[in-house]
């Protein structure tokens, strides 16, 4: 399916299932989704973006109960694979994703994101590669659990220029660097043998 995709019209719980979005060569994102769009799942796509340089894979804006779940994001994204603008991504899930592209950021939530009460969106199980942090939740509302993560930032000082998200909901995640050699950190904290 090829182009820059944005649902004008009612969308609810529209569910796509192995599909390859290959975007234009524009610098937009391959699927801009917002309120309009709540509960809009994503099932062993692709997200194309070899055809240029995209902004992001997705970009959702107030739009929650977004499932992405195991796709993979291939080519060049100058902000991200996925972006959470400013309003409501309660229940969202990133689950079991491969995102092996070029990124500056892998996941990235704005300041202005919000939940509701209980409602916890997460992260998990997914590999990301980028030239930045890995996963950056400013809004510090993401479950972010069991993650493989690889940066071009060099970590060995501080691994945490890999991965930026609340520490008390990280659990499990491996990061690692240039200048590691290998070697991986564990997010938020190292295990006890």
């Amino acid at each position: 399916l090829t182009g820059n995709h944005a649902p004008l019209l009612e969308a609810y719980g529209t569910r796509f299932i192995n599909i390859h979005f290959k975007a234009t060569a524009t610098a937009s994102p391959v699927v801009t989704l917002t309120s309009a769009a709540s509960g809009v799942q994503f099932h062993e796509c692709t997200f194309d973006g070899t055809a240029g340089t995209m902004t992001s894979g997705i970009l959702a804006t107030a739009s929650p109960f977004l499932q992405v779940v195991a796709c993979d994001f291939v080519g060049t994204f100058v902000t991200s694979y996925v972006t959470f603008g400013t309003g409501q991504v309660g229940f969202a899930r990133i689950i079991g994703n491969r995102m092996a592209g070029v990124a500056a950021k892998g996941i990235v939530v704005g300041s202005g994101a919000t939940m509701g009460t209980g409602w916890y969106p997460s992260i998990s199980d997914n590999i990301i590669k980028a030239t930045g942090l890995t996963i950056d939740d400013d809004a510090n509302i993401f479950m972010v659990v069991n993650n493989r993560l690889i940066t071009d930032v060099d970590t060995d000082s501080d691994f945490n220029l890999g991965i930026d998200c609340k520490e008390e909901w990280a659990s499990g995640n491996l990061v690692t660097g240039s200048g590691t050699e290998g070697q991986c950190d564990t997010f938020p904290h190292t295990l006890i043998a």
